[in-house]
């Protein structure tokens, strides 16, 4: 065991099983000729994981099998025990008071006696004619209560339409024991519900409900647990929930649908939407319809039967330009009527392109007509073409043929043929203005061209 060694205190501390022992050794102080015995006994010592004493689970009311420390005096003075006190929820018995003799040993016997539940802790102090401070040992435990009943051990539903709860059915908690019996959690699986009377606690002798509805969110067999948790010695209790899930179900793939068109009144290609009933009933009642600058077709007709599946086609015609919004709807017997679906679009309009922003003519003398120019107008996405016309202070001056119509198809082009025709001398201008469905219109060219005086004499033949 422990070493004697002069002026110092030894502890060892052996610890097995359910009952720890603890061996605590006095050091005998040295003395000579000329010197007194000392008056009071070196104290012990002991590493700070050995002083620690663990009961684990004892019920309310009852007391634990005692756990030892036992005391040796290897001093040469006598050892007073002077006390030796236990906090609440932990007890003691001893021969070590009222001293231990040199030489001599004795035996505290440490017991968890919980008057309440939950981790308890505590100390048991031994106080001695010893120098230093009492030794102090830390203990703790955790107090339980009786068992309670609850009854019945499991809920069975049966079939329940999806989405939609059952009628409740009762949950009995009863705490039999003697004192208040605190509940630390009440939970239930997903797909049902439950109220309770039960928190925070049950009265002694007492007991408390839970209404548990089902709620099913899905088709088929649903397994779940309603769970009560709290300090008694078989927690916790729980209830089997079972249930089945009865009734269609909506699913539509992709989620959502981005479309782009070339331009306004333009119909793009169809793109489609798959509705599956994933559920284990009909889907009946249905209607579809889009919103917007969209249209469907479908061969789902009235109703979808369990794990069938139809198609839903959808295109989309922009009325006006930019970001176009709209949706998809079904409405059915399913739960979660009327289901929805995001629709997109836009309209991207790109610039048409001319051969040339302006257009000079050469000198022409007055009343006479400059041979034709030819400028090119090239749609890269479908155009529709509102106007094309001459415009300016001098318009009257140059005259316009085209082959453009009122609109062109995507990467085609025609042809805009201009003649100037003075009607006076000096400088003159206008400009071609093109309206039509291009991010870029109006298109703008501007003409111009000098009208020269004729000379004098006879007028130039045409």
């Amino acid at each position: 065991m422990g070493s004697k060694r002069k002026g110092t205190g030894v502890c060892d501390i052996v610890k097995g099983g359910r009952a720890a022992v603890v061996f605590l050794f006095f050091a005998v102080l040295g003395f000579g000729a000329g010197k007194a015995f000392p008056q009071t006994p070196p104290a012990p010592a002991a590493p700070d994981d050995a002083n620690t004493f663990t009961f684990g689970d004892q019920q309310v009311g009852t007391r634990s099998a005692p756990q030892a420390i036992h005391l040796q005096n290897t001093g040469i003075t006598v050892l007073v025990i002077t006390n030796i006190q236990a906090t609440a929820n932990f007890g003691e018995t001893d021969d070590c008071r009222p001293a231990v003799p040199v030489g001599g040993h004795c035996t505290v016997q440490v017991t968890f006696d919980p008057t309440t539940t939950g981790p308890l802790t505590g100390t048991i102090t031994v106080t001695s004619n010893a120098a230093s401070p009492p030794f102090v040992f830390k203990l703790n435990g955790r107090g339980l209560l009786t068992a309670p009943e609850v009854s019945p051990s499991n809920l069975n539903f049966g079939d329940q339409s999806i989405g939609n709860a059952s009628a409740p059915q009762t949950v009995t908690f009863t705490n039999t024991g003697a004192l208040a019996l605190s509940i630390t959690s009440l939970n239930i699986s997903t797909g049902w519900k439950q109220s309770n009377n039960c928190l925070p606690s049950v009265p002694p002798k007492g007991s408390c409900t839970v209404q548990v509805s089902f709620r099913p969110g899905s088709s088929g067999p649903v397994n779940g647990a309603l769970t009560f948790s709290e300090y008694t010695t078989n927690s916790p209790q729980s209830v089997t929930l079972s249930g089945t899930g009865v009734g269609p179900l909506v699913r539509l793939s992709p989620g959502k649908l981005n479309f782009s068109a070339d331009s306004v009144s333009t119909t793009t290609a169809a793109k489609s939407v798959t509705l599956s009933n994933s559920g284990n009933g009909a889907l009946n009642n249905l209607t579809i319809a889009t919103s917007g600058d969209f249209a469907q077709t479908n061969d789902c007709g009235g109703s979808l039967g369990a794990s069938a599946s139809c198609t839903i086609n959808i295109t989309f015609t922009p009325k006006e330009q930019g970001n176009r919004k709209g949706t998809l709807t079904l409405t059915d017997n399913a739960p979660d009527s009327p289901q929805n679906l995001r629709l997109d679009g836009s309209v991207g309009p790109v610039a048409v392109w001319l051969i040339t922003s302006s257009l000079a003519f050469s000198n022409q003398a007055v009343g006479t007509s400059s041979p034709p120019v030819t400028l090119g107008l090239i749609a890269p996405q479908a155009l529709n073409i509102s106007s094309i016309s001459v415009t300016g202070d001098n318009s009257d001056d140059f005259s316009l043929n085209q082959d453009c119509g009122n609109s062109l198809a995507a990467n085609t082009a025609c042809q805009i043929t201009l003649t100037f025709t003075p009607k006076a001398a000096g400088a003159r201008s206008a400009r071609v203005s093109i309206a039509d469905s291009a991010a870029n219109s109006p298109q703008t060219i501007s003409l111009t061209g000098t009208g020269v005086s004729p000379p004098a004499g006879p007028t130039p033949q045409q």
